[in-house]
């Protein structure tokens, strides 16, 4: 089962992400040469950082093809939505690139997408990263609202997540009943 967190900065993907790993899911964002690639990609100009961390998403998940319960943070999802709101693709060239990247990558049998509030997420940005150079613009953050709701056409199994009320435990917990109510292979 591959489970994927998706959603723009502020959203608990990690703190959420992290909780699976009490249920024995293996994550590749933590590892090691997930954390450098995703630094990495970081340090990098924004039309730069989309082929970096394309690179990271690839190695996070061909880690999970060799696990039988693995969760990914961030993967091609979240790339070409922030590819899309930094206004490095377009419309027509980001779904053009989701739909390749789709039949390309390991299909994820779950996509949570997180949203928040903008003014709670801002919060919480700024809470943790003071220096970040995250666009914190209304603008940004409703352009990557707009292709989250496209890319959600073309990926199946996407749930939306709101986290502005909430804890990630609860969050947690909302996520395990959904898995827990559908088969396992959601997919086929």
């Amino acid at each position: 089962m591959l489970i994927v967190i998706e959603g723009d900065n502020g959203t608990g993907k990690d703190s959420v992400g992290a909780l699976f790993v009490r249920d024995g899911y293996y994550v590749p964002t933590y590892e090691k040469t997930a954390v450098k690639l995703s630094q990495e990609a970081r340090k990098l100009p924004r039309p730069e950082r989309t082929p970096a961390f394309l690179k990271y998403s690839a190695f996070c998940g061909q880690c999970t093809l060799e696990h039988d319960k693995s969760l990914i943070v961030r993967y091609w999802i979240s790339t070409l939505s922030a590819a899309y709101a930094d206004n490095v693709f377009d419309l027509a060239e980001t779904l053009k690139k989701a739909r390749e990247l789709y039949s390309k990558f390991p299909v994820p049998d779950y996509v949570f997408f997180l949203r928040c509030d903008f003014d709670e997420r801002i919060r919480r940005i700024n809470a943790r990263q003071i220096d970040s150079d995250d666009d914190r613009t209304i603008e940004r953050a409703r352009k990557y609202d707009h292709i989250s709701g496209e890319l959600s056409k073309i990926i199946q199994n996407w749930y939306i997540i709101d986290t502005t009320e909430s804890t990630p435990e609860l969050e947690y917990m909302r996520m395990r009943q959904i898995i827990n109510s559908k088969p396992e292979d959601t997919n086929g």
